[in-house]
């Protein structure tokens, strides 16, 4: 019985930043996903409406951000 071999990633892409949030201390973060993320789309990710029903939302800050691409795995 043939065994198959796991990837380390088998997502395309590793997102890596340091998000700094308003009176926190800054924070490392990394997420793998399959699409590509811009670092507007980051901040949006981490922005969110401090009440509900108000325009007013939390700034995030993002620093050291990189999209990189995955290396496929052997014999892909």
């Amino acid at each position: 019985m043939a065994s198959a071999q796991a990837t380390p990633f088998p997502y395309k892409y590793c997102i890596q930043a340091t998000i700094e949030k308003p009176g926190g201390t800054p924070v490392s973060w990394i997420r793998f996903q399959n699409t590509p993320m811009t670092k507007q789309e980051c901040e949006k990710l981490f922005s969110t409406e401090k009440e509900a029903g108000k325009s007013f939302t939390v700034k995030v800050g993002v620093t050291q951000f990189s999209c990189k691409e995955n290396p496929p795995a052997p014999g892909e």
